[in-house]
């Protein structure tokens, strides 16, 4: 039986760790990276990004979602450690020798020479991370947060200065390898040492056998997932070229920074502390209608001024090189809002122990973004982000209806859950589109009074929407988290 004190004690401390890992570890990566682009021009973050495209997909399979496993079970026994470690091992060190194979063909698929050496220098962060992947996951399902957040920080603050020094040294493309590199390096030692576990020489295929039933459709499902949310990068890199792909590429990045910070900073608590009150449905669905509906209060108001402030970000920060990224991320600002809604859903599958249906529904979503990719990619990126939107409205809909049944709730509570929302989002944008923007054009203010003048603008409005037309204070709203976890 989970104590329901302690329980909400470590999960209320587990958010608040991994909000400073992500506030000050990913904020620190934004402006490093932002730094990055002034001085790299696109074509080099493109040329990462073919290599990216590949070798993100192997790491898929770095683990091959035993971490999860690890996470998931109640009750884990020593030799059940031992032989995940050793099998998380052997795969890195699998996928290095793999990725080092693939190199000469990743190069003729791009006729980029230079992917050839990249991809063999990228091809050590698999055997480097594998050291001490057990040790992370460990720290998660235990909700040592505080300790993955001081890792993160090091690892990040230090790399991202060493390619910061190495970007002004000209370096190009490889400031940004060594980066990756240096990063997963520090991460390793660091849990290694830090984590209270240390491996002994065990393997045993039957301890082994029930964590791999459980991982094998999270596999299968991550690596068609993967391939859904790539497929874009795949065929615009090989269609549109490296300078269209590193534009692409950064948009999509500066659109998930919001997104995969806030949203990503509960699931990746909200797994593991849901793991432990699976068998209480009313919980789980309380927590889970109330966490969609706070990410969504704070992410959606996020990418309404970065649709709005595209323009004069681009002109203010990046220069003339990085102009074509403006109608990018104008249109993926709404891909980022509409992934914000289905952030938990993933966590309610593992939760639930429905892999199996996660599996299916990532094939089909799968099918529906690398078939709109193909065809979009042939003309230009503004095609390639508007199939990407509309997909996203599509996918959403039939993610709901899959929750609905597994939670046994009405598709109309998840409507009600946040229409208001989705409302106020599209009133903010149109008033900001079609008044304020004309207004600003007209004065010809200064791109940072612009920006200034947008962001005072999309936060007044949204809260006063929900004032004037809720009806309800919002203390209501910023106090949904903390509500949820009390529950």
């Amino acid at each position: 039986m989970v104590d329901k004190g302690k329980h909400k004690k470590d999960t209320i401390s587990g958010i608040k760790w991994t909000v400073l890992d992500q506030v000050i570890s990913q904020g620190v990566t934004f402006g490093l990276g932002i730094l990055l682009m002034s001085i790299i021009v696109p074509r080099e973050f493109g040329l990462l990004g073919m290599v990216t495209v590949f070798s993100g997909f192997l790491s898929v399979f770095k683990d091959f979602g035993l971490g999860s496993s690890l996470i998931q079970k109640k009750e884990i026994e020593k030799k059940e450690i031992d032989t995940i470690y050793w099998t998380t091992v052997g795969l890195g060190l699998f996928l290095t020798i793999l990725l080092i194979v693939l190199s000469p063909v990743i190069a003729k698929y791009y006729d980029e020479p230079l992917l050839f050496e990249i991809s063999l220098s990228l091809s050590f962060l698999f055997i480097l991370q594998s050291f001490s992947s057990v040790q992370m996951s460990l720290a998660k399902k235990k909700m040592k947060f505080k300790l993955i957040f001081q890792v993160h920080t090091i690892a990040v603050v230090i790399s991202g200065v060493i390619a910061l020094f190495l970007a002004y040294s000209g370096f190009g493309v490889w400031a940004l390898v060594i980066q990756q590199i240096t990063a997963a390096f520090l991460s390793s030692v660091a849990f290694y040492i830090l984590s209270n576990y240390k491996p002994k020489l065990f393997w045993d295929k039957k301890t082994l056998k029930p964590h791999i039933n459980f991982s094998l459709p999270l596999v299968g499902m991550g690596s068609i997932n993967y391939w859904s949310r790539n497929a874009d990068n795949f065929f615009i890199g090989k269609f549109l070229g490296a300078e269209l792909l590193g534009i692409y590429s950064r948009s999509y990045s500066i659109m998930m920074l919001p997104v995969g910070r806030i949203s990503g900073v509960l699931s990746s608590v909200l797994f593991p502390s849901l793991s432990l009150i699976q068998d209480d449905s009313q919980r789980v669905t309380s927590i889970f209608l109330k966490i969609t509906r706070a990410i969504a209060f704070v992410t959606f108001p996020l990418m309404a001024m970065l649709a709005l402030g595209a323009k004069d970000f681009v002109n203010l920060i990046l220069g003339d090189e990085w102009s074509e990224m403006i109608p990018i991320l104008q249109i993926l600002a709404s891909v980022g809002a509409l992934q914000s809604l289905a952030t938990l859903n993933g966590n309610i599958f593992l939760v639930k122990n429905r892999t199996d249906l996660a599996f299916k529904i990532n094939m089909f979503n799968s099918a529906v973004y690398v078939i709109g990719f193909y065809f979009s990619s042939q003309y230009n990126l503004i095609s390639v982000a508007l199939i990407y939107l509309i997909s996203n409205v599509l996918l959403m809909l039939i993610n709901w209806y899959l929750v609905e049944n597994i939670l046994q709730i009405k598709f109309l509570t998840l409507t009600k859950n946040v229409w208001f929302i989705l409302v106020n989002y599209m009133v903010v944008l149109g008033i900001g589109h079609y008044g304020i923007g004309s207004i600003l054009k007209y004065l010809e203010f200064t791109n940072l009074i612009n920006l200034i003048i947008i962001l005072f603008y999309v936060t007044l409005l949204w809260l006063g929407m929900f004032i004037i037309f809720k009806k309800s204070s919002l203390e209501e709203y910023l106090k949904l988290i903390k509500e949820a976890v009390k529950k």
